[in-house]
Protein backbone atom coordinates (compact mmCIF):
# COMPACT_ATOMS: atom_id res chain seq x y z
CA UNK A 1 0.00 0.00 0.00
CA UNK A 2 2.77 2.35 0.51
CA UNK A 3 4.58 1.62 -2.41
CA UNK A 4 1.28 2.63 -4.36
CA UNK A 5 0.78 5.91 -1.99
CA UNK A 6 4.31 7.02 -3.11
CA UNK A 7 4.18 5.85 -6.63
CA UNK A 8 1.03 8.85 -6.75
CA UNK A 9 2.87 11.37 -4.85
CA UNK A 10 5.37 10.90 -7.71
CA UNK A 11 2.78 11.61 -10.32
CA UNK A 12 1.26 14.41 -8.53
CA UNK A 13 5.12 15.91 -8.02
CA UNK A 14 6.24 15.73 -12.10
CA UNK A 15 6.99 18.94 -13.68
CA UNK A 16 4.03 20.65 -15.54
CA UNK A 17 4.99 23.08 -18.38
CA UNK A 18 2.99 26.44 -18.49
CA UNK A 19 0.94 26.46 -22.37
CA UNK A 20 2.61 29.12 -24.95
CA UNK A 21 -0.21 31.65 -24.37
CA UNK A 22 0.63 31.84 -20.79
CA UNK A 23 4.65 32.66 -22.07
CA UNK A 24 4.00 35.15 -24.09
CA UNK A 25 3.81 39.04 -23.46
CA UNK A 26 6.18 38.54 -20.49
CA UNK A 27 8.07 41.73 -19.17
CA UNK A 28 11.66 42.45 -20.53
CA UNK A 29 14.43 41.66 -17.63
CA UNK A 30 12.45 38.63 -16.32
CA UNK A 31 14.40 35.85 -15.05
CA UNK A 32 14.42 32.79 -16.90
CA UNK A 33 11.21 30.17 -15.90
CA UNK A 34 11.49 26.56 -15.54
CA UNK A 35 9.29 24.31 -15.23
CA UNK A 36 6.79 24.10 -12.11
CA UNK A 37 5.76 20.42 -10.04
CA UNK A 38 1.94 19.75 -9.55
CA UNK A 39 2.18 20.79 -5.96
CA UNK A 40 -1.34 21.01 -4.92
CA UNK A 41 -0.97 18.01 -2.71
CA UNK A 42 1.02 19.73 -0.74
CA UNK A 43 -0.43 23.09 -0.91
CA UNK A 44 -3.71 21.85 0.54
CA UNK A 45 -2.14 20.12 3.57
CA UNK A 46 1.48 22.13 3.68
CA UNK A 47 -0.36 24.36 6.94
CA UNK A 48 -2.74 23.68 9.24
CA UNK A 49 -3.88 27.30 10.91
CA UNK A 50 -3.23 27.11 14.37
CA UNK A 51 -6.09 29.73 15.51
CA UNK A 52 -9.07 30.63 14.62
CA UNK A 53 -8.16 34.09 12.51
CA UNK A 54 -5.91 32.19 10.79
CA UNK A 55 -8.70 29.51 9.82
CA UNK A 56 -10.93 32.14 8.72
CA UNK A 57 -8.92 33.93 6.68
CA UNK A 58 -7.84 30.45 5.03
CA UNK A 59 -11.76 29.26 4.44
CA UNK A 60 -12.65 32.48 3.02
CA UNK A 61 -11.02 35.16 1.41
CA UNK A 62 -13.31 38.14 1.46
CA UNK A 63 -14.24 40.52 -2.44
CA UNK A 64 -13.47 43.89 -1.97
CA UNK A 65 -17.41 44.52 -2.85
CA UNK A 66 -20.36 43.33 -1.08
CA UNK A 67 -22.99 42.76 -3.32
CA UNK A 68 -20.54 42.38 -6.80
CA UNK A 69 -20.07 39.53 -8.53
CA UNK A 70 -17.82 38.30 -6.31
CA UNK A 71 -18.54 35.81 -3.94
CA UNK A 72 -15.76 34.55 -0.97
CA UNK A 73 -13.48 32.11 -1.88
CA UNK A 74 -10.86 29.83 0.15
CA UNK A 75 -7.38 31.66 0.04
CA UNK A 76 -5.81 28.42 -1.56
CA UNK A 77 -8.28 29.37 -4.78
CA UNK A 78 -6.89 32.80 -4.49
CA UNK A 79 -3.72 32.13 -5.08
CA UNK A 80 -4.59 29.25 -7.46
CA UNK A 81 -6.14 31.63 -9.51
CA UNK A 82 -3.51 34.68 -9.14
CA UNK A 83 -0.65 31.70 -9.91
CA UNK A 84 0.87 32.92 -6.58
CA UNK A 85 2.27 29.35 -5.18
CA UNK A 86 3.07 30.49 -1.33
CA UNK A 87 2.36 33.15 1.17
CA UNK A 88 3.62 33.67 4.95
CA UNK A 89 1.50 35.86 6.85
CA UNK A 90 1.97 37.84 10.32
CA UNK A 91 -0.68 39.66 12.71
CA UNK A 92 -0.10 42.37 14.99
CA UNK A 93 -2.49 43.22 17.59
CA UNK A 94 -2.04 45.67 20.76
CA UNK A 95 1.65 45.79 19.66
CA UNK A 96 2.33 42.55 20.32
CA UNK A 97 2.98 39.32 17.46
CA UNK A 98 -0.61 37.69 17.66
CA UNK A 99 -0.28 34.72 15.22
CA UNK A 100 2.00 34.04 12.74
CA UNK A 101 0.80 31.53 9.63
CA UNK A 102 2.50 30.22 6.43
CA UNK A 103 0.51 28.57 3.41
CA UNK A 104 1.92 26.56 -0.05
CA UNK A 105 5.27 26.10 -0.99
CA UNK A 106 8.09 28.45 -1.52
CA UNK A 107 9.69 26.87 -4.93
CA UNK A 108 7.10 24.79 -7.01
CA UNK A 109 10.53 23.45 -8.76
CA UNK A 110 10.60 21.55 -5.85
CA UNK A 111 7.54 21.52 -3.91
CA UNK A 112 9.40 22.64 -0.52
CA UNK A 113 6.39 24.15 1.38
CA UNK A 114 6.45 27.91 2.75
CA UNK A 115 7.46 27.93 7.15
CA UNK A 116 6.78 31.16 9.00
CA UNK A 117 10.57 30.81 8.86
CA UNK A 118 11.26 31.20 5.37
CA UNK A 119 12.85 34.17 4.04
CA UNK A 120 11.44 36.48 1.16
CA UNK A 121 12.81 39.37 -0.94
CA UNK A 122 11.54 42.11 0.81
CA UNK A 123 12.68 44.50 -2.18
CA UNK A 124 11.77 48.40 -1.06
CA UNK A 125 10.64 47.23 2.58
CA UNK A 126 14.55 47.77 2.59
CA UNK A 127 14.42 51.71 2.76
CA UNK A 128 12.00 51.69 5.99
CA UNK A 129 15.29 49.91 7.78
CA UNK A 130 17.74 52.15 5.55
CA UNK A 131 15.70 55.20 6.59
CA UNK A 132 15.93 54.03 10.73
CA UNK A 133 19.89 53.43 10.08
CA UNK A 134 19.72 56.93 8.80
CA UNK A 135 17.85 58.61 11.19
CA UNK A 136 20.13 56.95 14.01
CA UNK A 137 23.09 58.19 12.79
CA UNK A 138 21.34 61.88 12.91
CA UNK A 139 20.87 60.87 16.33
CA UNK A 140 24.54 60.22 16.76
CA UNK A 141 25.21 64.13 15.03
CA UNK A 142 27.06 61.79 12.66
CA UNK A 143 24.64 62.80 9.65
CA UNK A 144 22.07 66.28 9.38
CA UNK A 145 18.55 66.23 7.77
CA UNK A 146 18.89 69.41 6.36
CA UNK A 147 22.61 69.52 4.97
CA UNK A 148 24.12 69.26 1.66
CA UNK A 149 24.36 65.30 1.15
CA UNK A 150 27.37 65.74 -0.36
CA UNK A 151 28.78 67.19 2.79
CA UNK A 152 29.10 63.71 4.32
CA UNK A 153 30.19 61.79 0.73
CA UNK A 154 34.04 61.10 0.40
CA UNK A 155 34.27 58.75 -2.86
CA UNK A 156 31.45 60.30 -5.10
CA UNK A 157 29.34 63.51 -5.38
CA UNK A 158 25.66 63.64 -5.99
CA UNK A 159 25.39 66.39 -8.94
CA UNK A 160 22.78 68.13 -11.27
CA UNK A 161 22.15 66.90 -14.53
CA UNK A 162 23.24 69.10 -17.41
CA UNK A 163 19.52 70.51 -17.81
CA UNK A 164 19.43 71.55 -14.35
CA UNK A 165 20.94 74.29 -11.99
CA UNK A 166 24.95 74.11 -11.58
CA UNK A 167 24.98 74.78 -7.62
CA UNK A 168 22.19 72.01 -7.05
CA UNK A 169 22.12 70.49 -3.88
CA UNK A 170 19.78 67.91 -1.85
CA UNK A 171 19.72 66.94 1.48
CA UNK A 172 19.26 63.77 3.64
CA UNK A 173 15.43 64.38 4.47
CA UNK A 174 14.50 65.10 0.65
CA UNK A 175 16.14 61.98 -0.05
CA UNK A 176 14.35 59.87 2.55
CA UNK A 177 11.04 61.30 1.67
CA UNK A 178 11.57 61.07 -2.30
CA UNK A 179 11.26 64.62 -2.53
CA UNK A 180 14.89 65.08 -4.27
CA UNK A 181 14.41 64.64 -7.80
CA UNK A 182 16.77 62.18 -7.54
CA UNK A 183 17.10 59.81 -11.12
CA UNK A 184 15.79 56.52 -10.86
CA UNK A 185 18.85 53.97 -11.67
CA UNK A 186 18.28 50.26 -12.96
CA UNK A 187 17.12 47.49 -10.51
CA UNK A 188 16.45 44.70 -12.04
CA UNK A 189 19.30 42.73 -10.29
CA UNK A 190 22.27 40.09 -10.68
CA UNK A 191 21.92 36.88 -11.68
CA UNK A 192 23.57 33.96 -9.92
CA UNK A 193 27.17 33.75 -11.57
CA UNK A 194 26.84 36.97 -13.40
CA UNK A 195 29.86 39.61 -12.41
CA UNK A 196 27.84 41.65 -9.59
CA UNK A 197 28.83 45.31 -9.05
CA UNK A 198 28.95 47.71 -5.91
CA UNK A 199 27.36 51.00 -4.57
CA UNK A 200 30.32 53.27 -6.39
CA UNK A 201 29.48 51.23 -10.02
CA UNK A 202 25.75 51.81 -9.31
CA UNK A 203 25.78 55.75 -8.64
CA UNK A 204 28.47 55.67 -11.69
CA UNK A 205 26.47 53.91 -14.19
CA UNK A 206 29.51 51.92 -14.68
CA UNK A 207 29.64 48.53 -16.14
CA UNK A 208 28.69 45.59 -14.88
CA UNK A 209 25.80 48.29 -13.60
CA UNK A 210 23.44 48.45 -16.21
CA UNK A 211 21.60 51.39 -15.43
CA UNK A 212 22.24 55.43 -15.87
CA UNK A 213 23.72 57.29 -13.49
CA UNK A 214 22.17 58.87 -10.49
CA UNK A 215 22.11 62.71 -10.45
CA UNK A 216 19.61 65.34 -9.40
CA UNK A 217 17.57 65.88 -12.66
CA UNK A 218 14.94 68.39 -10.61
CA UNK A 219 13.99 70.92 -8.40
CA UNK A 220 14.67 69.21 -4.96
CA UNK A 221 11.68 69.64 -2.32
CA UNK A 222 9.15 70.69 -5.15
CA UNK A 223 7.17 67.26 -5.96
CA UNK A 224 7.59 64.10 -4.78
CA UNK A 225 8.73 61.45 -6.92
CA UNK A 226 9.89 58.31 -6.05
CA UNK A 227 13.70 56.95 -6.12
CA UNK A 228 15.83 53.87 -5.58
CA UNK A 229 18.57 56.33 -6.69
CA UNK A 230 18.33 58.29 -3.51
CA UNK A 231 18.51 55.49 -1.22
CA UNK A 232 21.79 54.68 -2.96
CA UNK A 233 23.12 58.11 -2.12
CA UNK A 234 21.83 57.05 1.83
CA UNK A 235 23.63 54.05 1.82
CA UNK A 236 27.05 55.99 0.21
CA UNK A 237 26.19 58.28 3.35
CA UNK A 238 25.93 55.79 5.83
CA UNK A 239 29.33 54.27 4.80
CA UNK A 240 31.46 57.14 4.24
CA UNK A 241 30.45 58.99 7.18
CA UNK A 242 30.87 55.51 9.52
CA UNK A 243 33.65 53.71 7.73
CA UNK A 244 31.58 50.50 8.25
CA UNK A 245 29.92 48.48 5.32
CA UNK A 246 26.11 48.71 4.96
CA UNK A 247 25.61 45.19 5.52
CA UNK A 248 27.58 45.24 8.99
CA UNK A 249 25.53 48.62 10.00
CA UNK A 250 22.11 46.85 9.39
CA UNK A 251 23.19 43.62 11.37
CA UNK A 252 24.93 45.72 14.52
CA UNK A 253 22.07 48.06 15.17
CA UNK A 254 18.88 47.03 13.68
CA UNK A 255 18.62 43.32 12.85
CA UNK A 256 20.65 41.74 15.53
CA UNK A 257 18.92 44.18 18.78
CA UNK A 258 15.41 43.21 16.90
CA UNK A 259 16.13 39.44 17.35
CA UNK A 260 15.83 39.23 13.52
CA UNK A 261 17.43 35.93 12.63
CA UNK A 262 16.08 35.38 9.30
CA UNK A 263 16.69 38.82 7.94
CA UNK A 264 19.71 39.86 5.95
CA UNK A 265 21.39 42.17 3.30
CA UNK A 266 23.72 39.38 2.30
CA UNK A 267 23.10 38.41 -1.22
CA UNK A 268 21.43 35.47 -1.03
CA UNK A 269 21.79 35.23 2.51
CA UNK A 270 23.31 31.79 3.92
CA UNK A 271 20.89 30.09 5.88
CA UNK A 272 18.49 27.72 3.00
CA UNK A 273 15.10 28.43 3.53
CA UNK A 274 14.64 30.73 1.19
CA UNK A 275 11.60 31.37 -1.16
CA UNK A 276 11.71 31.53 -5.55
CA UNK A 277 10.61 34.04 -7.19
CA UNK A 278 8.03 32.79 -9.53
CA UNK A 279 5.55 34.38 -12.77
CA UNK A 280 2.34 32.92 -14.25
CA UNK A 281 2.98 30.14 -11.28
CA UNK A 282 6.06 28.68 -13.24
CA UNK A 283 9.49 29.12 -10.99
CA UNK A 284 13.05 31.40 -12.07
CA UNK A 285 15.31 28.56 -12.52
CA UNK A 286 17.98 30.83 -10.42
CA UNK A 287 15.62 31.39 -7.83
CA UNK A 288 16.11 34.59 -7.25
CA UNK A 289 18.71 37.36 -8.76
CA UNK A 290 20.94 39.35 -6.09
CA UNK A 291 20.23 42.85 -5.77
CA UNK A 292 23.56 45.33 -5.49
CA UNK A 293 21.43 47.97 -4.16
CA UNK A 294 21.23 46.87 -0.95
CA UNK A 295 19.59 50.00 1.07
CA UNK A 296 16.85 50.46 -1.86
CA UNK A 297 16.02 46.96 -2.19
CA UNK A 298 18.39 44.24 -0.96
CA UNK A 299 16.60 43.08 2.47
CA UNK A 300 15.80 39.31 2.98
CA UNK A 301 13.10 39.04 5.82
CA UNK A 302 10.42 37.02 6.72
CA UNK A 303 6.89 38.50 8.20
CA UNK A 304 7.58 37.66 11.94
CA UNK A 305 10.68 39.61 11.62
CA UNK A 306 9.38 42.38 9.98
CA UNK A 307 7.03 42.31 12.94
CA UNK A 308 9.82 43.08 15.25
CA UNK A 309 10.45 46.20 13.32
CA UNK A 310 7.49 47.44 13.15
CA UNK A 311 6.91 47.13 16.67
CA UNK A 312 10.26 48.96 17.87
CA UNK A 313 9.34 52.07 15.89
CA UNK A 314 5.78 52.33 16.43
CA UNK A 315 7.05 51.77 20.37
CA UNK A 316 9.91 54.42 19.69
CA UNK A 317 7.12 56.53 18.64
CA UNK A 318 4.72 55.94 21.31
CA UNK A 319 8.15 56.66 23.53
CA UNK A 320 8.04 52.91 24.92
CA UNK A 321 11.56 51.69 23.61
CA UNK A 322 14.55 53.49 22.31
CA UNK A 323 16.30 50.97 21.28
CA UNK A 324 16.85 51.61 17.66
CA UNK A 325 15.08 55.39 17.77
CA UNK A 326 14.53 58.18 20.39
CA UNK A 327 10.69 59.27 19.91
CA UNK A 328 11.80 63.13 18.42
CA UNK A 329 13.17 61.15 15.47
CA UNK A 330 10.76 58.28 14.92
CA UNK A 331 8.07 61.13 15.37
CA UNK A 332 9.40 62.56 12.60
CA UNK A 333 9.96 59.93 10.06
CA UNK A 334 5.91 59.19 9.92
CA UNK A 335 5.20 62.76 9.51
CA UNK A 336 2.83 62.90 6.45
CA UNK A 337 4.41 65.18 3.64
CA UNK A 338 4.38 65.46 0.05
CA UNK A 339 3.00 62.32 -1.40
CA UNK A 340 1.75 60.91 1.85
CA UNK A 341 5.43 59.71 2.40
CA UNK A 342 7.06 60.02 5.95
CA UNK A 343 11.11 59.12 6.03
CA UNK A 344 11.53 55.56 4.79
CA UNK A 345 7.40 55.04 5.20
CA UNK A 346 4.03 55.41 3.34
CA UNK A 347 1.60 57.11 5.70
CA UNK A 348 -2.14 56.50 5.92
CA UNK A 349 -4.15 58.75 7.86
CA UNK A 350 -2.31 56.72 11.55
CA UNK A 351 -0.95 53.90 10.00
CA UNK A 352 2.33 53.57 8.39
CA UNK A 353 4.15 51.04 6.62
CA UNK A 354 5.93 50.35 2.93
CA UNK A 355 5.79 47.48 0.50
CA UNK A 356 8.24 45.66 -1.76
CA UNK A 357 8.63 44.15 -5.08
CA UNK A 358 11.41 42.08 -6.31
CA UNK A 359 11.10 39.77 -9.45
CA UNK A 360 8.26 37.43 -8.37
CA UNK A 361 8.26 38.11 -5.16
CA UNK A 362 5.63 41.05 -3.30
CA UNK A 363 5.51 42.03 0.39
CA UNK A 364 3.37 45.03 2.26
CA UNK A 365 3.80 45.36 6.17
CA UNK A 366 1.45 48.20 8.08
CA UNK A 367 1.05 49.15 11.47
CA UNK A 368 -1.40 51.61 13.06
CA UNK A 369 0.79 53.84 15.39
CA UNK A 370 -2.22 54.00 17.83
CA UNK A 371 -4.01 50.97 18.15
CA UNK A 372 -0.23 49.11 17.44
CA UNK A 373 -2.31 46.75 15.33
CA UNK A 374 -0.84 45.67 12.03
CA UNK A 375 0.53 42.72 9.29
CA UNK A 376 2.72 41.45 7.35
CA UNK A 377 2.24 40.00 4.16
CA UNK A 378 4.93 38.28 1.92
CA UNK A 379 4.83 35.95 -1.42
CA UNK A 380 6.52 34.78 -4.31
CA UNK A 381 3.99 35.23 -7.29
CA UNK A 382 4.06 38.65 -9.13
CA UNK A 383 0.46 38.94 -8.02
CA UNK A 384 1.32 38.65 -4.76
CA UNK A 385 0.25 42.76 -3.74
CA UNK A 386 -3.38 42.23 -5.38
CA UNK A 387 -2.96 38.79 -2.97
CA UNK A 388 -1.75 40.55 0.23
CA UNK A 389 -4.47 43.26 -0.58
CA UNK A 390 -6.96 40.91 -0.30
CA UNK A 391 -5.12 39.33 2.59
CA UNK A 392 -5.39 42.52 4.50
CA UNK A 393 -9.12 43.04 3.46
CA UNK A 394 -9.83 39.83 5.11
CA UNK A 395 -8.37 40.63 8.31
CA UNK A 396 -9.34 43.85 8.48
CA UNK A 397 -13.46 42.58 8.15
CA UNK A 398 -12.28 40.55 11.10
CA UNK A 399 -10.58 42.95 13.35
CA UNK A 400 -12.56 46.07 12.38
CA UNK A 401 -9.63 47.53 10.99
CA UNK A 402 -11.42 50.83 10.03
CA UNK A 403 -10.55 51.99 6.04
CA UNK A 404 -9.70 48.76 5.03
CA UNK A 405 -12.72 46.28 5.19
CA UNK A 406 -14.93 45.22 2.48
CA UNK A 407 -17.44 47.83 1.21
CA UNK A 408 -21.32 47.99 -0.05
CA UNK A 409 -20.90 47.90 -3.61
CA UNK A 410 -23.83 51.24 -3.49
CA UNK A 411 -21.62 53.07 -0.84
CA UNK A 412 -18.48 52.49 -3.50
CA UNK A 413 -20.14 53.10 -6.60
CA UNK A 414 -21.45 56.16 -4.95
CA UNK A 415 -18.56 57.48 -3.30
CA UNK A 416 -17.35 59.35 -5.83
CA UNK A 417 -16.81 59.62 -10.32
CA UNK A 418 -16.21 55.98 -11.61
CA UNK A 419 -14.00 55.81 -14.77
CA UNK A 420 -12.78 53.86 -17.70
CA UNK A 421 -9.71 53.39 -17.45
CA UNK A 422 -7.09 51.40 -19.47
CA UNK A 423 -4.69 51.44 -22.47
CA UNK A 424 -7.00 53.70 -24.34
CA UNK A 425 -5.91 56.77 -22.13
CA UNK A 426 -3.20 55.75 -20.26
CA UNK A 427 -5.15 54.51 -17.41
CA UNK A 428 -5.87 57.51 -16.75
CA UNK A 429 -9.52 59.42 -15.49
CA UNK A 430 -10.34 61.22 -18.62
CA UNK A 431 -13.29 59.20 -19.39
CA UNK A 432 -15.66 59.65 -16.65
CA UNK A 433 -18.35 57.90 -16.69
CA UNK A 434 -21.82 60.60 -16.23
CA UNK A 435 -25.04 59.11 -14.08
CA UNK A 436 -27.91 58.30 -16.87
CA UNK A 437 -30.89 57.26 -14.07
CA UNK A 438 -30.99 55.41 -11.40
CA UNK A 439 -28.24 52.49 -10.71
CA UNK A 440 -27.13 53.47 -14.80
CA UNK A 441 -23.52 55.35 -15.82
CA UNK A 442 -22.27 56.02 -19.12
CA UNK A 443 -19.16 57.75 -20.65
CA UNK A 444 -18.42 57.98 -24.70
CA UNK A 445 -14.74 57.38 -25.89
CA UNK A 446 -12.83 57.51 -28.95
CA UNK A 447 -11.30 54.41 -29.04
CA UNK A 448 -8.53 52.88 -32.05
CA UNK A 449 -9.57 49.42 -33.40
CA UNK A 450 -8.02 46.58 -31.93
CA UNK A 451 -7.54 44.69 -28.42
CA UNK A 452 -8.07 47.44 -25.70
CA UNK A 453 -7.81 46.44 -22.36
CA UNK A 454 -9.62 48.65 -19.25
CA UNK A 455 -11.64 48.57 -15.36
CA UNK A 456 -13.66 50.80 -14.29
CA UNK A 457 -12.15 52.39 -11.22
CA UNK A 458 -12.60 55.25 -8.76
CA UNK A 459 -9.97 57.84 -9.28
CA UNK A 460 -7.81 56.19 -5.90
CA UNK A 461 -8.48 52.78 -7.74
CA UNK A 462 -9.52 51.68 -4.16
CA UNK A 463 -12.57 52.39 -3.45
CA UNK A 464 -14.39 51.16 -6.45
CA UNK A 465 -12.88 48.65 -9.17
CA UNK A 466 -14.73 46.55 -11.31
CA UNK A 467 -13.03 43.86 -13.90
CA UNK A 468 -13.93 40.96 -15.68
CA UNK A 469 -15.44 37.84 -14.79
CA UNK A 470 -15.35 36.13 -18.27
CA UNK A 471 -15.10 36.64 -21.94
CA UNK A 472 -16.33 40.06 -23.14
CA UNK A 473 -17.54 41.21 -26.67
CA UNK A 474 -19.28 44.31 -27.81
CA UNK A 475 -22.36 42.30 -28.26
CA UNK A 476 -22.59 40.52 -25.04
CA UNK A 477 -23.58 42.21 -21.81
CA UNK A 478 -20.94 41.19 -19.50
CA UNK A 479 -21.15 40.19 -15.50
CA UNK A 480 -18.19 42.23 -13.83
CA UNK A 481 -16.46 41.14 -10.77
CA UNK A 482 -14.57 43.55 -8.33
CA UNK A 483 -11.61 41.06 -8.08
CA UNK A 484 -11.91 40.50 -11.97
CA UNK A 485 -9.23 40.98 -14.31
CA UNK A 486 -8.90 43.39 -17.08
CA UNK A 487 -11.66 44.01 -19.48
CA UNK A 488 -10.76 42.83 -22.89
CA UNK A 489 -12.06 43.87 -26.21
CA UNK A 490 -11.01 43.57 -29.60
CA UNK A 491 -12.52 46.59 -31.10
CA UNK A 492 -13.60 46.15 -34.89
CA UNK A 493 -12.85 50.13 -35.93
CA UNK A 494 -11.51 53.08 -34.76
CA UNK A 495 -14.31 55.55 -33.57
CA UNK A 496 -16.36 56.26 -30.92
CA UNK A 497 -18.06 53.95 -27.87
CA UNK A 498 -20.14 54.66 -25.71
CA UNK A 499 -20.26 52.56 -22.53
CA UNK A 500 -22.82 51.65 -20.13
CA UNK A 501 -22.93 50.06 -17.19
CA UNK A 502 -25.98 49.17 -14.92
CA UNK A 503 -24.76 48.63 -11.51
CA UNK A 504 -27.43 48.26 -8.76
CA UNK A 505 -27.25 47.97 -4.97
CA UNK A 506 -26.90 44.37 -4.77
CA UNK A 507 -26.99 42.55 -7.74
CA UNK A 508 -24.38 41.81 -10.22
CA UNK A 509 -23.25 44.86 -12.57
CA UNK A 510 -23.07 44.64 -16.25
CA UNK A 511 -21.13 46.39 -19.05
CA UNK A 512 -22.22 47.01 -22.64
CA UNK A 513 -20.38 48.42 -25.27
CA UNK A 514 -21.83 50.15 -28.32
CA UNK A 515 -20.70 51.89 -31.47
CA UNK A 516 -21.56 55.03 -32.28
CA UNK A 517 -22.24 55.66 -35.64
Amino acid sequence: MRSIIAFLFLLLALPVASSADDAEGLPPGLPQLGLARDCSYIQRNAAHPRNSQAEKIAKAIDPRLIGSAALPMSLSERMRIRRVPGVSIAVIRNGHLSWAQSFGVRDTSTCEPVTIDTAFQAGSISKSLTAVLAMQAVDKGILSLDQNINSYLNRWQLTPSKDVVADTTATLRQLLSHTAAVSQPDSQGVRPGEPSYGILQALRGEPPAKGQPVQIVGIPGREWSYSNGGYLVVQLALEDSQKTSFIQLAQQQILRPLNMQRSSFDQPPSYPNLAAGHHIGRPFIDKAYGVPELAAGGLWSNPTDLVHFLIAVRNAVKGGDDRILPQRLAQIMIEPGKGDWGLGFSIDGRRFGHSGARWGMMSKMWIDQDTGDGIVVMSNGEEGLSLADEIIRTAANIYGWKGLQSRPFGAARDAGPIFVRGTMNDWGTSAKMTSIGRNHFAATLQIAAGPQSFKLASEDWSTFVLGASGQTSLSKVEVLDAEGPDITVNFPADGKYRFLMEAPDSARATLTIQPIE
